[in-house]
């Protein structure tokens, strides 16, 4: 029996540092069993994600976590995972599951044990753990106190509420469980996700922020153009910013989307507002700052060249997160934070879209020509030949003693050594200071420097934040945003081609206007002829072989070999067509799927796009081509 309490304890991972980089503050949640619903089932024993199983063993904990405390009755737990026809075996499988989920929950229990935290309790079973052992009741917690605090007034508190609460999403909530349950929960908390979006947007303007709000208003009215609230706030914030006639447009276009989809005209609100617009009504003014607030005062702003805020599509995690960060500046709680990913997905964009205006922003593009070369032109320092890290550290207490202060750097990985040691003294000095430190770096940098200051960032609650490509609905966002209209299914399916890259989706679209190759037609911009998809074509395919030139010669000369495959082959193939073992080829091709040339794809290795394959085949000698399997 010892033997299997340790077999079952090795099913779980070992990393401890990878579960503090997300853990959430002691002080919200000091129990040993952590579940989390708000995204990907998550369940963490000690620190330590657990291995969960199958499909329904999740469900059926997920309906017993959602209801703690409380009897859960087999008939409904069975109901909310198989439905109204689950199978014969239905009673076998539940008990099955159950039993799975006791030696999960409890590793060190005796086999035939009932079990402590799983208890079986007429008319089915219990979980039986603490309230704040999930992120639900940690939402309940912060959206009461946001509530309180806007009810008093205090709208800025309500905002930094609101933060933290939305900071909780990781995904979808029940994110892939089956079962009417978890649909039903996935669209009721989806529906509480919105509504909190709104108010905080609702405070925003209570405060009189409404610089900068605009584009992520028109995300939300895009993505949800039937909730009048969003509308609502969009028409205020677009006068307040000057742009009157864009809101009376707003209002129009408003009133033809609810006469064509409820047959129905705008709500009293937006009358409302439509005629006090109409008259020029004093009550679009800018609120006074509230007493509370922070008096004005000399910020340092440092942002390099070429940064601007632009609009994003589908980052609206990403957002709550950075923001709910800042907002925890006000407590004087430092954090570092690293946005990884690929070039072009938008890492400078999505730091500019939360740039703060009530702190010091020290900002600067990393390289390694001088030591501390970054952090002296992000602080402001003037480059003299004995400056020190000593320098460095007390411009840095002195922002921090008028001011929170966030400090970014770019591309972090490009940076000398001084400056990554830099880093990492300031990231323990950010424990005590209001100091967020925020870097962004290409995913799967392994320059030994970096990599080093990586593992210690991670294993000291720094929060890693990968951004992934956009989903073909957020690509379709971002094109609405750049031309105004909605796209039409050849400029949709352009997602697809360029493979959730934001910046090789913008370059497409502006040489499509600029050649005039797309046109309007009932409501929608899509192509204008086969010419057009042709430029389409070139502009992604010139987009996508750039990313070979950032390949290593031993990772080109093996993508060679691999194109004279095919688009598709195994790791035993191309060792075999490059005469080495396929246990030489792991770095190689660990590359190659970092600079998302290759994918992994059930056991086989795929070109990401055609275009990429032929690059790399027409560069290939004809003498290294194998007649078998060439194109």
């Amino acid at each position: 029996m010892r033997c299997r309490s340790r077999a079952r304890r090795r099913t779980r991972p070992c990393s401890r540092s990878l579960q503090r980089v997300s853990a959430m503050p002691p002080t919200m949640f000091d129990t040993l069993v952590r579940i989390d619903l708000l995204g990907h089932l998550r369940v963490r024993l000690e620190h330590e994600e657990v291995q969960l199983g199958p499909a329904r063993r999740q469900a059926i904990l997920a309906v017993l976590a959602d209801n703690l405390g409380r009897p859960v009755g087999r008939d409904e737990l069975i109901h909310g995972v198989w439905g109204s026809a689950p199978p014969a075996s239905v009673d076998g499988n539940v008990h099955t599951y159950i039993s799975g989920l006791r030696r999960l929950l409890e590793p060190e229990r005796a086999r035939w044990s009932g079990g402590e935290l799983l208890v079986s309790e007429p008319p089915g079973y219990r979980l039986q753990l603490p309230r704040n052992s999930t992120d639900l009741a940690a939402l309940g917690s912060l959206k009461e106190r946001a509530n309180e605090r806007r009810a008093a007034g205090d709208h800025e508190a309500a905002v930094q509420q609101l933060d933290s609460a939305l900071a909780l999403w990781r995904g979808e909530a029940f994110g892939g469980l089956p079962g009417p349950y978890a649909e039903r929960r996935r669209a009721e908390l989806g529906e509480e996700r919105l509504v909190m979006v709104e108010q905080r947007i609702q405070n925003m303007l209570a405060l009189g922020e409404h610089n900068g709000l605009v584009p992520e208003i028109e995300a939300l009215v895009h993505e949800h153009p039937l909730r009048e609230s969003g509308w609502e706030s969009l028409i205020i914030a677009l006068q307040r910013d000057g742009r009157r006639m864009e809101a009376l447009d707003r209002i129009a276009y408003l009133r033809a989307v609810l006469r064509e989809h409820l047959g129905v005209e705008p709500g009293t609100a937006i009358r409302r507002l439509h005629q006090e617009l109409l008259a020029g009504d004093p009550a679009f003014a800018t609120p006074e700052p509230h007493v509370g607030r922070r008096s004005k005062r000399e910020l340092l702003s440092i942002v390099p060249g070429g940064v601007t805020r632009s609009q994003l599509a589908g980052r609206e995690l990403e957002i709550a997160k950075l923001k709910s960060c800042i907002g925890e500046l006000r407590t004087r709680r430092g954090r570092v934070v690293l946005v990884e990913g690929e070039t072009g997905i938008g890492k400078s964009a999505l730091l500019s879209s939360v740039a703060p205006s009530s702190c010091h922003l020290a900002w600067a593009v990393a390289d390694d020509k001088q030591p501390l070369g970054v952090l002296i032109r992000a602080l402001g320092l003037e480059p003299t030949a004995s400056i020190a890290m000593s320098d460095v550290l007390k411009r840095v207490e002195q922002l921090c003693a008028s001011a929170s202060l966030v400090l970014v750097v770019d591309d972090l990985h490009e940076a000398d050594e001084a400056s990554l040691l830099g880093w990492d003294l300031l990231a323990m000095a950010s424990r005590s200071l209001p100091l967020l430190m925020i870097a962004t770096c290409r995913s799967g940098e392994h320059k030994p420097g970096f990599a080093r200051l990586r593992r210690a960032l991670t294993a000291r609650d720094a929060v890693l934040m990968p951004l992934r490509p956009l989903s073909r609905a957020a690509c379709a966002q971002l094109i609405h945003q750049v031309i105004g209209v909605p796209p039409g299914p050849a400029l949709r399916a352009l997602a697809t081609t360029a493979l959730g890259n934001p910046l090789v989706l913008r370059q497409t679209i502006a040489t499509l206007v600029r050649d005039g190759s797309i046109r309007t037609s009932n409501g929608l911009v899509d192509l204008y002829d086969d010419a057009g998809a042709a430029a389409a074509e070139r502009v992604l395919v010139a987009a996508l072989t750039a990313r070979l030139d950032r390949l290593s010669g031993i990772a080109l000369e093996t993508l060679r070999a691999a194109a004279v495959l095919g688009m598709r082959f195994t790791a035993g193939e191309v060792a075999a067509a490059v005469g080495r073992r396929p246990s030489e080829l792991v770095d190689v091709l660990d590359e190659a799927i970092r600079a998302k040339v290759l994918a992994d794809v059930g056991g086989f290795l795929t070109f990401t796009h055609p275009a990429q394959r032929r690059a790399l085949y027409d560069s290939t000698p004809p003498d290294q081509m194998t007649p078998a399997r060439s194109a």
